[in-house]
């Protein structure tokens, strides 16, 4: 099997290299909004999890840079049902159906911290993949996870 991503090419982009308006909206989600204001889902997460979601949207981002794609767009606007396919079928020629759907958990969980008032089922659920791109098992298994 052959590599998808050159060794330069890095498959996480770092912190410091996120678009401004993907890292302004990550450190919005996880500021501290005090006693009597309003809690972001991010709120009850622990250290671990938010790690987890950073480093599966940092995946994201550098599967982007790596596919010539617009990150001057906003961060849910970059997130399609047809990139997001792309991004699997790329994602399983090396991982496994769990790093995968992983992968596609901690950008949906991305997605709800940026923008939580929008519906964002459809990346939750995976039925717009094509056939079975990800184990249904696993898809089961992840709505207990959430």
């Amino acid at each position: 099997m052959g590599r998808i991503w050159p060794v330069s090419q890095p498959r996480l982009l770092p912190l410091e290299q996120w678009p401004q308006a993907d890292l302004t909206a990550w450190h919005r989600a996880l500021e501290d909004a005090g006693p009597f204001g309003p809690s972001s889902v991010a709120s009850a997460w622990s250290e671990d999890t938010c790690l987890n979601i950073k480093l599966g949207y940092a995946r994201w981002l550098a599967w982007l840079l790596e596919h010539g794609e617009d990150l001057d767009q906003p961060p849910p606007d970059r997130i399609t049902p047809a990139r997001v396919a792309a991004y699997i079928a790329d994602l399983r020629r090396i991982n496994s159906d769990f790093t995968v759907l992983m992968r596609i958990s901690a950008l949906c969980d991305a997605m709800r911290l940026f923008t939580p008032k929008r519906d964002w089922g459809w990346l939750r659920t995976g039925r717009n993949f094509g056939p079975s791109p990800v184990s249904p098992k696993l898809w089961v298994r992840s709505a207990f996870l959430a």
